[in-house]
């Protein structure tokens, strides 16, 4: 819209096309990542259905997984990491590549 070059640095994806009415689809991110460092600090990751939760990242940086299927628990009270192994191994290797350390701020 303002014609400025976008740094290569920047993570993220326009959706200028949606705005513009665009009919082809919106590109999208393969997953969301995001961190919380309040309440002993959270983690979370999302994948289509899928999200994964860390909870007391300052207690343990190697705390369980919670997994939760959206589609059929859209309230995240029915943990399913137990019944999914390798969707809980994909997102644990997905918590640590997504992962950029802040200089203001650190899980222990």
């Amino acid at each position: 819209m303002t014609g400025v070059e976008v740094p290569e640095y920047v993570d993220g994806i326009s959706f200028l096309p949606t705005l513009l009415g665009s009919t082809e689809k919106q590109e999208t991110q393969d997953y969301l990542y995001w961190e919380f460092h309040e309440m002993g600090g959270k983690q979370a990751l999302r994948i289509g259905n899928w999200k994964a939760v860390k909870n007391e990242v300052f207690k343990d940086r190697d705390d369980s997984i919670e997994l939760y299927d959206l589609q059929l628990d859209i309230l995240e009270e029915n943990n399913v990491a137990d019944d999914n192994p390798l969707i809980v191994e994909k997102m644990e290797e997905l918590f640590e590549a997504a992962r950029t350390p802040s200089g203001l701020f650190s899980f222990n």
